[in-house]
């Protein structure tokens, strides 16, 4: 009922969006498929964190990788001005790349505007 009035005002996009999007998203993670569990008339989607194979990387990840190894240490603004992207555009892919352990953060704090990143060892 609730997926029916979401619909109805335009908030979802159309049914069974939200199961593509999750395959989706874990496949881009390296994350096992999602199975569907069926609970009486209830159902279950566990979501797994183990990773099966290596996260996908798009040509922007890979240049930026490519800009940090090639340039050495290197901030936000520099690395955005070499690949034309915008510094929120280059944050959100560094952070991305940090988690994923491809890059490291040089400063004194998650705050620091003059923090720097690396390619880690």
């Amino acid at each position: 009922m609730l997926g029916r009035v979401f619909h109805e005002l335009r908030l979802v996009e159309h049914w069974g969006s939200g199961i593509q999007s999750m395959n989706t998203a874990c496949k881009e993670a390296g994350l096992p498929s999602r199975k569907l569990e069926e609970i009486g008339s209830h159902f279950r989607v566990p979501i797994y964190r183990e990773r099966v194979n290596a996260a996908r990387m798009d040509a922007t990840d890979e240049q930026i990788l490519s800009a940090v190894k090639d340039r050495g240490t290197q901030g936000t603004t520099a690395i955005a001005k070499s690949l034309r992207l915008s510094n929120r555009a280059t944050l959100t892919r560094l952070n991305d790349l940090k988690s994923r352990g491809l890059v490291v953060e040089i400063g004194t704090g998650p705050h620091d505007r003059k923090r720097k990143y690396a390619l880690a060892i």
